[in-house]
């Protein structure tokens, strides 16, 4: 065996990769299927074996397979839906497995040629107990609309409570000062009719 080639590093979406969405993306997934979008004469010359399948193979038929952001759900005739199924090595499976449909036709099945599946996620946080991500700021929501319920409370405070009445017997002459910044001032004709 002889290696050859470069890397091919792609993004792939979280709706082009299917997996247990119960397992953390800190636990080790035991399977992975990929999808994503592939030109059908690019196929014929990476798996020539299958060149007559492959030409004869159904358009983009699953086009949950190949939306993503800037494509045109159309039905594009040489664009061919590519399905990889990769199982990790584990004691059912020593050698791994990886499988490959491009459309309806598998042009590839055998062992997973290394030793982890490669797949790398890019989530800052995840829901807990599942696989899928989250923002980190999200954990954040709570406090901070507990901070603006309490802000809101203490100006609904001020306003009504801030500045309580002065109560004046009828016939007092109030000062400039004690009437500033919006004061009141609640007169009484005797002091049986002040408040208790």
């Amino acid at each position: 065996t002889v290696k050859a080639g470069e890397f091919l590093i792609a993004r792939l979406y979280p709706w082009q990769v299917a997996s247990d969405p119960t397992k953390s993306e800190h636990d080790s997934h035991q399977w992975r299927v990929l999808n994503f979008p592939r030109n059908r004469f690019d196929l014929i010359a990476r798996y020539p074996l299958y060149a007559r399948a492959i030409k004869d193979t159904q358009g983009a038929e699953c086009l949950f397979g190949t939306q993503f952001p800037g494509y045109t759900p159309t039905i594009d005739k040489d664009t061919l839906t590519v399905r990889v199924l990769l199982h990790a090595k584990t004691s059912a499976l020593p050698e791994g497995r990886k499988v490959v449909f491009a459309g309806e036709k598998m042009v590839d099945d055998g062992p997973l040629p290394i030793d982890e599946i490669p797949l790398v996620d890019f989530m800052s946080c995840e829901l807990d107990g599942t696989n899928y991500g989250i923002s980190d700021l999200w954990n954040l929501i709570p406090c901070q609309q507990m901070n603006n319920q309490l802000n809101s409370d203490i100006a609904t405070n001020a306003e009504a409570f801030g500045r309580p009445p002065i109560a004046m017997f009828e016939g007092s002459e109030p000062s400039i000062d004690e009437l500033a910044n919006g004061q009141k001032i609640v007169f009484f004709s005797s002091p049986d009719h002040m408040p208790q």
